[in-house]
């Protein structure tokens, strides 16, 4: 009589998880499930960006603005968004806008910072020199500044994607919305346990592919960075 070191019915054998991993993928539901997920995460990052990168450079340009705000951005930036979960139900009932809500709490705060951060520690000679060169303030933001803090705020764009993602899948698996989360929550509640860990490694990888998809979109739009490196 061998002996069993994992319970099957808490960690199933590889080719089990496997063959629900490959029965999922082949559900043309299931491209619809993921769709979703990503449809929320896409929705709010791209409002996260909307705000941030303007509200980062009014942060990065004013101290008087940055000691206004700073308690305040401090009090709000650590709240996870499952914290915001049943006020966000309460306030916005279910469906899309409940959770790109949740996906801007948690997307926006690392843009913000960055944007802010990477804006702040342009080498101010650049702009000096610009500036005697009479080039206008605002063509000297789009030619020297941003280019110069764009590393540091795709930086904060790479990990605002990744929780994008990651709140969009939590507030399908808590919240009960249609997604990645919603059908991880359905199998967990059947014990359906391949397909659970058929699910994870999906979301796992499906992360993956989105840390993959921002490096090349980096290093495409800022080729002068890759060649410094």
């Amino acid at each position: 009589m061998g002996l069993r070191i994992l319970n099957p019915e808490i960690v199933p054998g590889v080719g089990a998880t496997l063959a629900e991993l490959v029965r999922l993928v082949g559900l043309p539901g299931f491209y619809v499930t993921l769709g979703q997920t990503l449809l929320s995460a896409g929705v709010g990052l791209v409002l996260a960006l909307v705000i941030a990168v303007p509200v980062g450079l009014a942060l990065a340009s004013s101290a008087w603005l940055r000691r206004l705000l700073n308690a305040t951005i401090d009090a709000l930036r650590p709240i996870p968004p499952i914290v915001l979960l049943p006020l966000a139900i309460l306030a916005i009932g279910g469906g899309l806008g409940f959770k790109v809500t949740l996906v801007l709490q948690g997307a926006l705060w690392p843009l913000l910072l960055q944007t802010s951060y990477g804006l702040r520690a342009v080498d101010p000679l650049q702009t000096d020199v610009a500036a005697s060169f009479r080039i206008d303030p605002l063509r000297r933001l789009f030619l020297f500044r941003i280019p110069a803090a764009a590393p540091v705020i795709f930086s904060g764009l790479r990990l605002a994607a990744s929780t994008a993602f990651g709140v969009s899948v939590m507030t399908e698996l808590v919240g009960g919305e249609r997604g990645l989360g919603s059908i991880l929550a359905i199998a967990q509640s059947g014990n359906n346990v391949p397909r659970v860990y058929a699910i994870t490694i999906i979301t796992g990888l499906v992360g993956l592919a989105i840390a993959f998809f921002f490096g090349r979109l980096e290093r495409l739009l800022l080729p002068w960075q890759e060649a410094t490196r």
